[in-house]
């Protein structure tokens, strides 16, 4: 053992890849797949909107992206709580429930249950995550 010289050649593209490239991949796969299972645990009746913005995966380096809505609902539709009438109109400051044709019931605020939207995205991650890396990397 002793006496004996080793020469170590590194790989320089193989150490970029393992060290670079492919955890960004397996981060962006992640990414996308968290994005579309918080966007599926939305659900509702409504435009579809804030789905679709939720799906929307923005880089922001190699290995960060951000998940989630600007629209103003957004915060409510993940958290939840108390929404209030702003604007006053003919019934005064009531949230209308309104069917065509006619306005079944009046309120002054709802309680909304929060759908919890981002907490999925953040197990979907967490799971893909090193399952990506594993797939990448060499046995």
């Amino acid at each position: 053992m002793f006496g004996v010289r080793t020469r170590i050649v590194w790989d320089q593209a193989k150490v970029y890849a393992i060290v670079r490239a492919w955890p960004a991949k397996a981060h962006a796969e992640a990414s996308v797949a968290a994005a579309n299972a918080s966007a599926s645990a939305i659900g509702g009746q409504g435009s579809g909107a804030l789905a679709a913005d939720v799906r929307k995966v923005r880089p922001l380096g190699a290995t960060r992206s951000a998940i989630g809505s600007t629209l103003p609902y957004a915060a409510i539709e993940h958290f939840g709580g108390t929404i209030t009438a702003r604007n006053t109109d003919a019934y005064g400051r009531r949230l209308l429930y309104i069917r065509p044709g006619e306005i079944l019931a009046t309120k002054e605020s709802v309680e909304h249950r929060g759908k919890r939207y981002l907490d999925v995205a953040t197990a979907v991650y967490l799971s893909a995550m090193p399952s990506g890396l594993r797939r990448w990397f060499p046995r």
